[in-house]
């Protein structure tokens, strides 16, 4: 696993999967950061249950006064970071800084690290140029043992960089005609079948080798509990 990215709309399945997949990957790497845009995926950082990160708030006051991300991630191992109270534009520059620190960590330290982004498009938005130190680690970050997984529900949001650069891809359903129109250049079978994927189910796709299988996320299981619901309460509200 070098790159990764999971793309899907919402309610699908996506955050389940990725926190299984987490779960498995995480312990391998000597650090890891996990940018939590939504503070959703609060279960990864349970302290009654082994937790896989720490967390990290970044508050606008600590974002102002520099926060030495290397420093912290060097000591801690992994952290889980959450912007809290910052601005999109801040919130791109947070993970540019954590873009950097993951390589840092892989050339001036040889640590290998596993960097995850949850609402991808939000921080490495399609149109121009991405962020330099996150270009940098999707395109260069491996020969460094930094490795990267980009999540996003908007595909067509995303930069073309997560995507391309991705050698493992992993879709849940998608019904946007845009993101499936610009999927469909990038895909070994027919993205269009991505409209009809039952949920949970997703299709797990290998750049290199072409290959693809379909995945049934409900044989899945984790040891650290998933607080985010994929239906709202007001759902029960409406006939439909």
């Amino acid at each position: 696993m070098a790159r990764v990215v999971v793309l899907g709309r919402s309610g699908t399945g996506k955050s389940w999967y990725v926190g299984t997949l987490l779960e498995q990957v995480v312990p391998n790497f000597d650090h890891a950061i996990h940018f939590d845009l939504e503070d959703e995926e609060t279960g990864l950082s349970d302290a009654d249950h082994d937790p896989l990160y720490k967390t990290l708030y970044v508050t606008k006051e600590r974002f102002d006064r520099g926060i030495n991300l290397l420093r912290i991630v060097h000591r801690v191992g992994a952290v889980r970071v959450v912007p809290d109270g910052l601005t999109k534009a801040e919130c791109r520059e947070l993970y540019g800084r954590c873009a950097a620190a993951a390589m840092a960590l892989g050339k001036e330290f040889e640590r290998s690290c596993f960097v995850s982004c949850d609402e991808g498009h939000n921080v490495v938005p399609n149109g121009g140029d991405p962020d330099e130190r996150v270009e940098r680690m999707i395109t260069g970050g491996r020969k460094h043992h930094v490795e990267c997984l980009h999540i996003s529900q908007r595909p067509q949001l995303l930069h073309k960089t997560c995507i391309s650069q991705a050698e493992k891809r992993v879709y849940f359903q998608i019904i946007e005609e845009n993101d499936i129109k610009k999927l469909q250049n990038m895909t070994s079978f027919d993205a269009n079948q991505l409209e009809h994927l039952g949920e949970r189910r997703c299709i797990v796709e290998n750049k290199n080798s072409g290959e693809s299988k379909q995945v049934d996320t409900n044989d899945l299981t984790r040891i650290r509990p998933h607080h985010a619901s994929d239906d709202g309460i007001v759902d029960e509200a409406l006939p439909v």
